[in-house]
């Protein structure tokens, strides 16, 4: 009877698993869908706008939208749920600064560092 009360809680764990996973999985997909959505509604507004601040200012949310999908993108294909590696995000985040900026020069240089995922960090 131990075992069949076993059986039975191994395979509810095991469907309650794969729900997890298909959810974590369908809330990836929509983040990457919403920030391709905002950058191109940002796309589109470019389109209609003259002032050349503007366009800067438009510009450069584009950019920022684009190294958080990049960085959400490497989160989520990273393939690894219990640790984040650190100095990959912040390559990925410095290769998508803006390029117009001519006087900046950013490079990274990082040793492998892998804390765990935002979920289990405790804040004091």
């Amino acid at each position: 009877m131990a075992q069949l009360d076993l059986r039975l809680a191994l395979r509810q764990k095991s469907r309650l698993l794969e729900h997890q996973d298909l959810l974590l999985k369908e809330v990836n997909h929509r983040t990457k869908n919403s920030l391709q959505l905002i950058g191109s509604i940002i796309t589109l507004q470019l389109g209609s706008v003259d002032d050349q601040l503007a366009r800067a200012a438009l510009l450069s949310t584009s950019s920022r939208i684009r190294s958080i999908a990049a960085v959400h993108e490497r989160l989520y294909r990273g393939g690894r749920v219990d640790a984040v590696e650190l100095g990959t995000l912040l390559q990925t985040l410095v290769a998508g600064l803006d390029p117009a900026r001519r006087d900046v020069s950013l490079s990274v240089e990082v040793a492998p560092v892998a804390t765990p995922p935002m979920s289990r960090c405790r804040w004091r």
